[in-house]
């Protein structure tokens, strides 16, 4: 008889089931996260959430979001957890002929600095080749750069031959109408072939 009441006694007090908790998830203006059930902390799938502009820190368990949730955390209770947000940043870099001159961190929505407009010699700066007021992704801003003009003058005398707009580095072309009584062509007085004013 002790042993069949022993054995009914131990048939009724079988393993107790662990409770299960609500997990509710305030994402702070991040994409919407299901409210999920589970036993213990090392159960909780954080949801994979987004922010346009902000990049995820971690998930917090109060709301001053100061105590880092993690597995081991003891949950004996329906909790939420709150999403932590810190913003974007970017990289901008402004470029001269390929080269890097410049780079600066910038947070989502905010504004580059221009750098002082590159002097390079032969050429005249003609702005930057994108935006970068409103900075939302990495970027690479190139200087605009055109090549600088200069007039080149054929002279006889006080008597002009031709005038031409040659670009900086590039030769002019010499008239051929260089003929004048009484005298033999011999050559011009300044070299023309690399124009650099």
């Amino acid at each position: 008889f002790l042993v069949l009441f022993a054995l009914v006694l131990l048939a009724g007090c079988g393993e107790k089931e662990d409770p299960v908790y609500e997990v509710s998830f305030d994402t702070d203006g991040g994409t919407a996260a299901t409210v999920i059930q589970a036993k213990k902390a090392s159960d909780i799938n954080l949801p994979a959430i987004t922010k346009e502009g902000y990049t995820l820190v971690g998930w917090f368990v109060d709301s001053a979001k100061t105590i880092e949730f993690t597995a081991n955390y003891d949950l004996n209770g329906n909790i939420t957890l709150y999403a932590k947000w810190e913003k974007a940043k970017f990289t901008v870099k402004f470029l001269v002929n390929g080269n890097s001159i410049e780079e600066q961190t910038v947070e989502y929505g905010d504004a580059a600095v221009a750098p002082a407009a590159p002097d390079i010699e032969g050429y005249t700066f003609d702005g930057w080749d994108k935006e970068f007021t409103t900075v939302k992704s990495n970027l690479e801003v190139n200087a605009k750069l055109n090549l600088k003009k200069y007039t080149v003058k054929f002279m006889d005398g006080a008597k002009e031959l031709s005038s031409q707009e040659v670009e900086y580095g590039k030769a002019a072309v010499a008239p051929t109408n260089t003929e004048k009584a009484g005298y033999n062509f011999k050559n011009w007085d300044k070299e023309f072939s690399n124009i650099t004013s």
